[in-house]
Protein backbone atom coordinates (compact mmCIF):
# COMPACT_ATOMS: atom_id res chain seq x y z
CA UNK A 1 0.00 0.00 0.00
CA UNK A 2 2.92 2.89 1.24
CA UNK A 3 4.74 1.83 -1.90
CA UNK A 4 1.74 1.64 -4.43
CA UNK A 5 1.58 5.68 -2.72
CA UNK A 6 5.11 6.54 -3.26
CA UNK A 7 4.92 5.15 -6.85
CA UNK A 8 2.18 7.83 -7.05
CA UNK A 9 3.36 10.40 -6.16
CA UNK A 10 6.77 10.05 -7.60
CA UNK A 11 4.09 9.59 -11.17
CA UNK A 12 2.45 12.51 -10.57
CA UNK A 13 5.33 14.98 -9.79
CA UNK A 14 6.67 13.11 -13.40
CA UNK A 15 3.08 14.46 -14.80
CA UNK A 16 3.73 17.60 -13.39
CA UNK A 17 6.61 18.46 -15.20
CA UNK A 18 5.18 18.14 -18.11
CA UNK A 19 2.38 20.06 -20.03
CA UNK A 20 -1.45 21.95 -19.08
CA UNK A 21 -3.38 18.33 -19.35
CA UNK A 22 -0.75 16.79 -17.35
CA UNK A 23 -0.52 19.08 -15.10
CA UNK A 24 -4.20 18.80 -14.08
CA UNK A 25 -4.00 14.96 -13.74
CA UNK A 26 -0.94 15.32 -11.16
CA UNK A 27 -2.72 17.85 -9.62
CA UNK A 28 -5.78 15.58 -9.15
CA UNK A 29 -3.76 12.54 -8.04
CA UNK A 30 -2.05 14.47 -5.60
CA UNK A 31 -5.64 15.72 -4.22
CA UNK A 32 -6.34 12.22 -3.86
CA UNK A 33 -3.59 11.46 -2.24
CA UNK A 34 -3.47 13.72 0.38
CA UNK A 35 -6.87 14.95 1.15
CA UNK A 36 -9.65 12.79 -0.42
CA UNK A 37 -8.31 8.94 0.78
CA UNK A 38 -8.97 7.76 4.44
CA UNK A 39 -6.05 6.29 5.84
CA UNK A 40 -6.54 2.87 6.04
CA UNK A 41 -5.90 0.83 9.48
CA UNK A 42 -2.74 -0.85 9.20
CA UNK A 43 0.46 -1.95 10.86
CA UNK A 44 2.44 0.98 12.67
CA UNK A 45 5.16 0.52 10.57
CA UNK A 46 3.24 0.72 7.14
CA UNK A 47 1.19 3.60 9.00
CA UNK A 48 4.23 5.95 8.84
CA UNK A 49 5.32 4.79 5.34
CA UNK A 50 1.68 6.07 4.35
CA UNK A 51 2.37 9.49 6.68
CA UNK A 52 5.48 10.37 4.58
CA UNK A 53 3.72 9.82 1.29
CA UNK A 54 0.82 11.72 2.24
CA UNK A 55 3.46 14.35 3.65
CA UNK A 56 5.47 14.40 0.10
CA UNK A 57 2.51 14.36 -1.83
CA UNK A 58 1.27 17.11 0.26
CA UNK A 59 4.54 19.23 -0.57
CA UNK A 60 4.45 18.65 -3.68
CA UNK A 61 1.09 19.77 -4.34
CA UNK A 62 1.73 23.04 -2.80
CA UNK A 63 4.96 23.19 -4.97
CA UNK A 64 2.65 22.44 -8.29
CA UNK A 65 0.10 25.33 -6.90
CA UNK A 66 3.26 27.86 -6.39
CA UNK A 67 4.62 27.28 -9.71
CA UNK A 68 1.02 27.99 -11.51
CA UNK A 69 0.90 30.78 -9.09
CA UNK A 70 -2.45 29.48 -7.65
CA UNK A 71 -2.38 31.38 -4.43
CA UNK A 72 -5.67 30.46 -3.94
CA UNK A 73 -5.80 27.28 -4.31
CA UNK A 74 -2.47 27.14 -1.65
CA UNK A 75 -5.07 29.08 0.80
CA UNK A 76 -7.62 26.22 0.21
CA UNK A 77 -4.87 23.43 0.59
CA UNK A 78 -3.99 24.55 3.94
CA UNK A 79 -8.09 24.07 5.32
CA UNK A 80 -7.87 20.51 3.77
CA UNK A 81 -5.20 19.63 5.35
CA UNK A 82 -6.65 20.00 8.52
CA UNK A 83 -7.93 16.19 8.86
CA UNK A 84 -4.16 14.95 8.17
CA UNK A 85 -2.56 17.21 10.55
CA UNK A 86 -4.60 15.80 12.90
CA UNK A 87 -2.77 11.98 12.02
CA UNK A 88 0.33 13.41 11.73
CA UNK A 89 2.80 13.81 14.33
CA UNK A 90 2.80 18.07 15.25
CA UNK A 91 6.29 18.44 13.81
CA UNK A 92 5.69 17.28 10.32
CA UNK A 93 2.36 19.35 10.76
CA UNK A 94 4.90 22.36 11.15
CA UNK A 95 6.86 21.50 8.15
CA UNK A 96 3.98 21.24 5.95
CA UNK A 97 2.42 24.96 6.69
CA UNK A 98 5.44 26.54 6.85
CA UNK A 99 5.69 24.74 3.80
CA UNK A 100 3.22 25.98 2.13
CA UNK A 101 3.16 29.43 3.51
CA UNK A 102 6.93 29.43 1.87
CA UNK A 103 4.98 28.62 -1.22
CA UNK A 104 2.78 31.74 -1.22
CA UNK A 105 5.96 33.75 -0.82
CA UNK A 106 7.19 32.41 -4.13
CA UNK A 107 3.88 34.24 -5.69
CA UNK A 108 4.74 37.63 -6.41
CA UNK A 109 2.35 40.38 -4.86
CA UNK A 110 1.04 38.13 -2.32
CA UNK A 111 2.10 40.23 0.84
CA UNK A 112 -1.38 40.97 1.68
CA UNK A 113 -2.49 37.00 1.36
CA UNK A 114 0.16 35.96 3.35
CA UNK A 115 -0.23 37.98 6.29
CA UNK A 116 -4.21 36.65 6.00
CA UNK A 117 -2.46 32.76 6.11
CA UNK A 118 -0.24 33.77 8.98
CA UNK A 119 -2.94 35.05 11.45
CA UNK A 120 -5.12 32.33 10.46
CA UNK A 121 -2.30 29.74 11.08
CA UNK A 122 -1.16 31.35 14.44
CA UNK A 123 -5.35 31.47 15.69
CA UNK A 124 -5.47 28.15 14.13
CA UNK A 125 -2.20 26.46 16.03
CA UNK A 126 -2.91 28.26 19.16
CA UNK A 127 -6.68 26.37 19.31
CA UNK A 128 -4.55 23.39 18.49
CA UNK A 129 -2.54 23.89 21.05
CA UNK A 130 1.06 24.10 18.75
CA UNK A 131 2.96 26.47 20.15
CA UNK A 132 6.45 25.68 18.49
CA UNK A 133 4.33 26.07 15.02
CA UNK A 134 2.22 29.01 16.54
CA UNK A 135 5.61 30.39 17.34
CA UNK A 136 7.38 30.41 14.05
CA UNK A 137 4.35 31.80 12.35
CA UNK A 138 4.07 35.14 14.18
CA UNK A 139 7.66 35.59 13.54
CA UNK A 140 6.90 34.82 9.92
CA UNK A 141 4.13 37.27 10.93
CA UNK A 142 6.14 39.91 12.72
CA UNK A 143 8.75 40.10 9.62
CA UNK A 144 6.06 40.32 6.74
CA UNK A 145 4.46 43.32 9.62
CA UNK A 146 7.84 44.70 9.76
CA UNK A 147 8.17 44.75 5.77
CA UNK A 148 4.51 46.36 5.30
CA UNK A 149 5.93 49.27 7.74
CA UNK A 150 3.17 48.16 10.27
CA UNK A 151 5.83 48.64 13.02
CA UNK A 152 3.37 48.92 15.86
CA UNK A 153 1.79 45.55 15.08
CA UNK A 154 5.32 44.07 14.63
CA UNK A 155 5.82 45.36 17.57
CA UNK A 156 3.02 43.90 19.84
CA UNK A 157 3.26 40.67 18.02
CA UNK A 158 7.07 40.59 19.43
CA UNK A 159 5.88 41.85 22.59
CA UNK A 160 4.14 38.98 23.25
Amino acid sequence: MAASMETRVKRAKELSAKGEDEWMEAEAELRKLTIEEATPKVAANKAAEIAKAREEAALALADLYAQRGSSDKLTQLLEDLRPLFAVVPKAKTAKIVRAIIDAVSRIPGTTELQLKLCREQAAWAREEKRTFLRQRIETRLASLLFATKDYPGALTLIGT
